[in-house]
């Protein structure tokens, strides 16, 4: 099964599918960074508690 979908793999990439692909990433890395910006601005929170946060997300990650 995994040497047959390997081997298909080449045929299923288009630019219609790279470029959802991309799409998908671009608003999963993204999204988290717009709620922190946007409840830092809402709560009136300094610049360095806002970068500690987004420090949180994407420099600690998932640990």
């Amino acid at each position: 099964m995994f040497k047959k979908n390997t081997i298909q793999f080449p045929k299923l990439l288009s630019v219609g599918n790279i470029s959802n692909g991309f799409v998908a990433w671009l608003f999963g890395s993204a999204g988290p960074l717009l709620i922190v910006l946007q409840a830092a601005a809402k709560g009136h929170l300094s610049g360095s508690i806002t970068s500690s946060w987004i420090f949180a997300i994407y420099g600690m990650g998932d640990s």
